[in-house]
């Protein structure tokens, strides 16, 4: 397969690329005619004047060979930035996002997003280990990366179709446990058929720069915003597992808790006063 890029433009201006996931700079290789690519490659490109940037670096993943049965996921970035995502052990909040460029593929190897995110490591344990290590990330919209929400079908089993941010799940705890890496993802469809509010998730390849990383397990996040797109608006109370609040206060939390501790549930009353504050 060889790559074609065109110019359109009134002053003289070159192109230059990278394939390692960084942004082009006035020191990259220029694009003087087609390239020829043998492997699923990452291609980022922007327009020069001098050594001046004149306009956005454009990112494309080019998928050759056998594709996989499942979409891809692929995900470009700074490889400097990568590393301090994916080894920042104990990285939270903003400040250890790092900005990045997401492309979706279908199964059919069809481009159907393709925008600028932030991403972060996500886990508990799981954080722990080197650069060899799969780990679990964390995609955030927002309008100052790319779209603040993505308007497409990622999860088609979700009852949203829009998305605000997704969790990359590298399944951690099932296959440490007992090597199924399913076992999250049964247990929601399980609360689905029991009519239950869950988490929905679907599977993808996930590429980064263009280097496969395995299946992931691409899930909504539970929180404040999830509520929201699911129940409609108000404020919500969201509390993880270790009693850390996510969201809100525990204020509530607490009392159903204490309410449980201390009342007796022989009682009927108290039983039906139980299934309404669940």
């Amino acid at each position: 397969e060889e790559i074609r890029i065109h110019q359109q433009s009134t002053v003289e201006v070159d192109i230059r690329f990278t394939n390692d996931g960084s942004a082009p700079d006035a020191s990259s290789p220029l694009y003087s005619e087609p390239i020829k690519v043998d492997d699923t490659t990452l291609f980022r490109a922007a327009a020069f004047v001098d050594e001046e940037r004149v306009g956005d670096v454009v990112s494309a993943t080019y998928l050759t060979g056998r594709r996989p049965d499942l979409p891809v996921m692929s995900v470009s970035l700074k490889p400097d930035d990568f590393l301090d995502v994916h080894l920042q052990k104990s990285g939270k909040g903003r400040g250890s996002e790092r900005t990045a460029y997401l492309e979706l593929f279908t199964s059919a190897g069809k481009r159907v997003v393709a925008t600028g995110f932030g991403l972060r490591l996500h886990g508990g344990a799981g954080r722990r280990g080197g650069i060899e290590t799969k780990k679990s990330y964390r995609a955030y919209f927002r309008g100052l990366y790319g779209d603040a929400r993505v308007d497409y079908d990622i999860i088609p089993e979700a009852k949203v179709k829009d998305f605000d941010k997704l969790v990359l799940r590298a399944n951690f705890n099932d296959g440490r446990s007992h090597g199924s890496h399913i076992r999250d993802q049964i247990i929601r469809d399980l609360q689905s058929d029991m009519g239950g509010l869950h988490s929905s998730g679907s599977w993808y390849v996930l590429l980064i720069n263009s280097k496969q990383h395995g299946v992931y397990n691409v899930v909504e996040r539970m929180d404040e915003e999830f509520f929201v797109s699911h129940l409609g608006p108000g404020q919500y109370d969201v509390i993880k597992t270790g009693d850390r609040v996510l969201n809100g206060t525990r204020k509530g939390w607490s009392e159903l808790r204490e309410f449980v501790r201390s009342t007796d549930f022989s009682d009927e009353a108290n039983f039906e006063e139980l299934a309404k504050r669940i």
